[in-house]
Parts: C-alpha cells; structure tokens; sequence
C-alpha cells in the first residue's frame, strides 16, 4: 500500500511538471517588474502627498520643497534611509517649512513609503535607480488609503 502511494505521488509531481506552463506559474516575478510596478503607484502617491511642495515631477518648488530631480541627497541614501527619513519628517529650516512625518498622511504604511521612494528613484539624471535595495518594502498588495 506505501508503495502505492509513493508512485501516485511521484506521478503527480510529474504531471504538474511536464503539463503546459506547470511550474511556470509558480516562478516569482521578476524584480525589475515589481520595481515598476512599485514606482506607478509611488508616483500616484507623490501627486497626492509630496507635489504641493516638491512639485508634480520633483522639480522642487522654492521656499517648500528641495529639488529631487537627480539629488545626490537622495542618491546617496538606502531605500531604507529614505523611509525613515520620510515616516520622521524633517523640522522647518530657514528657507523651508516643515515636512510633517509621512507628509501629513498618517494612514501610509511602509509598503506606501516605499512605493513613494521607487518613485523617487526615477527622478535621477538618467531616470535610472541610483540604490538598488530591493529586499523590502512594495511587494505587498495592500489598498492605497484613501484621499484625505
């Protein structure tokens, strides 16, 4: 009767090896496409959040927000440094108001923020990511919150 079972077992294993697309459907998505992915919904947020004082496409805009076309501030951070920065804030300075924690949006969670930083990472001279620090944040599904 074990004998049995191990052969229809091993059986089932290759026939979901060798039917049409068995394992293909299994494989994880490619790295590249989730950072896309993350940047289209990063950018919706940046629109909604951050444009009011970084501008529409982070061109800054005086007197609010810094310019974050091609910032070596950011170039130089982890994706990670850029989510604690953004989830802190930053107090006003003599030329800029204050960034309030998460730009004022206290529903974000972390999968948001990273999003918003895939964004960010567009932004660079040549529109290519200047971090690679993929190992966390933007692979969720969660809901966008809603507009405030």
């Amino acid at each position: 009767m074990m004998l049995v079972r191990v052969v229809v077992c091993v059986l089932g294993v290759c026939a979901v090896l060798v039917a049409p697309g068995g394992c293909e459907r299994s494989k994880p998505v490619p790295v590249e496409r989730n950072k896309a992915e993350a940047a289209v919904r990063g950018h919706r947020l940046f629109i909604q959040i951050c444009a009011q004082c970084h501008g529409m496409n982070g061109e800054g805009v005086d007197f609010m927000g810094a310019r974050l076309i091609a910032s070596d501030w950011v170039a130089e951070r982890s994706n990670r440094e850029l989510v604690a920065f953004l989830k802190e804030g930053r107090p006003a300075q003599a030329d800029r108001p204050a960034m309030p924690p998460k730009g004022g949006r206290l529903d974000l969670t972390d999968r948001h923020l990273y999003d918003i930083v895939a964004f960010m990472r567009t932004l660079g001279a040549d529109g290519a990511a200047s971090v690679d620090d993929t190992s966390e944040g933007s692979m969720s599904d969660q809901p966008l919150p809603s507009e405030p």
